[in-house]
């Protein structure tokens, strides 16, 4: 064999490498990263958490919020709940993933959503991560929902079933104070995210410094050939 068609060959491996690196290391793998769902997504229908504004039929401005500790640290994918529209202007519901300030939400969004023409009846609701911030392993977070306060809508966030109980809070004045309860039934929702790799990926910056490398000593093998 050549030295013309060695040195081609290998410098062809080298590149099939580097983009295998490359790509594998950018690949994403969702995963659930806390759940309340049942089996086959199941959750209650019947009994919900109502999140309103002072304008609805309830009179009385309610923000509900759930929390969450991820078992391993992961990037956000999106998120997942079950909730509905009942009454009042606009059609909306407000949803906000917040970091954890003393044991309640921090009110500094994370990231944020806004559903708009919510079904009337039980739905899921969900929603892509554009931001795909960091949740960090041991560390708690908040899920929170909420309407327009110049509104009167009132919506729906319902119960998870089988029962899951963990971390919830209300507020009535915007997020100024909040009622945390522990323990309590939480609302059916879900955060998905992409594990944090621990191993090392080469960046594409050594890769190339690498494939260059490969070929300077495909360049000096070629040389020592030819003599």
């Amino acid at each position: 064999m050549s030295p013309m068609v060695t040195s081609v060959r290998v410098v062809k491996l080298v590149a099939v490498i580097a983009v295998f690196l490359v790509t594998s290391g950018v690949a994403r793998a969702s995963a659930i990263v806390y759940s309340t769902f049942g089996p086959g997504d199941s959750y209650s229908t019947a009994v919900a958490n109502a999140v309103s504004s002072s304008g609805s039929e309830l009179h009385l401005e309610n923000i509900v919020a759930e929390g969450f500790t991820p078992a391993a640290t992961y990037t956000l994918d999106g998120i997942r709940l079950a909730a509905s529209y009942d009454s009042g202007s606009p059609n909306e519901l407000d949803v906000a993933l917040q970091a954890d300030t003393s044991g309640q939400p921090s009110g500094i969004p994370l990231e944020s959503w806004v559903f708009t023409n919510l079904p009337t009846s039980a739905s899921i609701l969900s929603a892509a991560s554009g931001l795909h911030p960091t949740l960090a392993a041991g560390i708690q977070y908040w899920l929170v929902a909420s309407v327009p306060g110049a509104g009167s809508t009132f919506d729906s966030w319902f119960r998870s079933d089988p029962a899951v109980f963990g971390m919830t809070a209300g507020s009535h004045n915007g997020e100024a104070t909040w009622l945390v309860s522990p323990g309590q039934i939480q609302t059916a929702f879900e955060i998905d995210g992409t594990p944090v790799r621990t191993s090392t990926v080469p960046e594409p910056a050594t890769l190339t410094l690498t494939a260059l490398g490969s070929i300077g000593v495909v360049r000096r093998y070629r040389r020592r050939a030819s003599r």
